[in-house]
């Protein structure tokens, strides 16, 4: 049987040539089938759909609730882009609380041992 050899012919006289046309060929890729609404930051995605959806289809006091709630998260992941928000991103923002709670418990165990 026959070797198959696998030659690519990129056509780019340079490798920066060829860095900045995948560079072009993944922006493209990214862009297919999102509209500009796609690419907000995930603060304005929050207060658009608070606006659009939550406070036209729930009672005020609870949206003023989620409002009050979305300052917190906004802190966190607000200025993302949406198509940037990677679980591990998230993961990260939601471990956050925790971690600091954390630290807090210790540093008081350690404040009553030292007395």
């Amino acid at each position: 049987m026959a070797k198959e050899s696998i030659f690519q012919n990129s056509g780019f006289k340079t490798k920066n040539e060829a860095f900045i046309a995948g560079q072009k060929a993944y922006e493209e890729y990214q862009n297919v089938g999102c509209k500009i609404e796609a690419f907000m930051s995930y603060g304005d995605y929050l207060d658009y759909w608070m606006r659009e959806y939550f406070e036209i289809n729930y009672k005020y006091s609870t949206a003023k609730r989620y409002k009050e709630s979305f300052g917190n998260i906004k802190k966190e992941l607000g200025n993302y882009k949406l198509p940037s928000l990677m679980s591990y991103i998230l993961n990260q923002a939601l471990l956050k609380p925790l971690y600091l709670a954390t630290i807090n418990v210790v540093k008081k165990w350690i404040g009553r041992i030292r007395g």
